[in-house]
């Protein structure tokens, strides 16, 4: 019954391929791992509490079902951090296109 085993997924193997706007101060891929590095979206583009800037991520570079058991955050520190979004959710594609929201 192996055809039913999920691998764990490898930090190494993870890429960001898209974000939905970037103010520019670091290169996206910045946020894997770099603690002192952050994506901030572009300016202007939160235009109420329920905004949708996002960041896209490879977890498979084969396109492989990969089990994950946490997601972690890391916010900006100041003068940054104060104005972050502190709500999230994952979506979710098995093929880039179509995407599943998450709660």
């Amino acid at each position: 019954m192996s055809f039913l085993k999920v691998n764990y997924l490898k930090m190494d193997e993870v890429s960001v391929i898209g974000a939905s706007s970037t103010r520019g101060h670091f290169p996206i891929e910045s946020v894997l791992g770099n603690e002192k590095t952050w994506w901030l979206s572009a300016k202007g583009t939160m235009h109420s509490d329920q905004c949708e800037e996002y960041l896209e991520f490879r977890l498979s570079p084969d396109g492989t079902i990969k089990r994950l058991s946490f997601v972690g955050v890391s916010i900006p520190p100041l003068p940054n951090g104060p104005v972050s979004v502190r709500r999230f959710r994952i979506d979710y594609s098995q093929d880039g296109t179509h995407w599943t929201k998450g709660g």
